[in-house]
């Protein structure tokens, strides 16, 4: 079956790598805008956009590299997890406040 890759492995990776991407970015745009009209600190969005960014340049790394499981594609995984998890708990912590 054809889906537009035409067989070729590398641009398959691009492919993945794309997709990956709008599986993360969204949500996290999403939890970093709550938190910041919530009221967030700032210091904690620069953190948390800092990391975000660097997990998913290491993410496209890994993914370039090696189809595989590697210990770029790992990283860029758990730290794209974790401001998204970071900013789901500070939106709870926030949000709180107002009830």
């Amino acid at each position: 079956m054809d889906l537009g890759d035409g067989g070729q492995r590398k641009l398959l990776q691009v492919i993945r790598a794309h997709g990956n991407a709008v599986e993360f970015i969204p949500i996290f745009l999403i939890l970093l805008f709550l938190f910041e009209i919530n009221g967030g600190a700032k210091l904690w969005l620069h953190i948390a956009g800092s990391v975000f960014v660097v997990a998913r340049v290491l993410h496209a790394i890994g993914l370039y590299k090696s189809a595989g499981v590697s210990i770029w594609r790992v990283a860029g995984t758990m730290l794209s997890i974790t401001p998204i998890v970071l900013l789901a708990g500070l939106n709870i912590w926030t949000g709180t406040r107002y009830l």
